[in-house]
């Protein structure tokens, strides 16, 4: 049997962000940042403009699915 990450999608991996405007902490997903949403910080209530410079999150969310899946091979 061939083991893969294929069906693992690390977009749904949950990261902590903290808000500039109180620096608390807010939990929001991978797949939030790469896809350019607003957060709401759950302390202030500010929103969180997610930005993805030169799409680095989803071309580093890429690298490490090829590579894990090199492990497997």
């Amino acid at each position: 049997m061939k083991l893969s990450v294929s069906n693992f999608d690390f977009t749904r991996t949950w990261i902590n962000v903290p808000c500039p405007a109180c620096k608390l902490d807010s939990r929001i997903q991978l797949r939030d940042v790469v896809y350019k949403r607003a957060a709401i910080c759950r302390g202030c209530k500010s929103n969180l403009k997610l930005k993805d410079t030169y799409d680095s999150t989803k071309l580093g969310l890429r690298k490490i699915t090829k590579q894990i899946n090199n492990i497997f091979r």
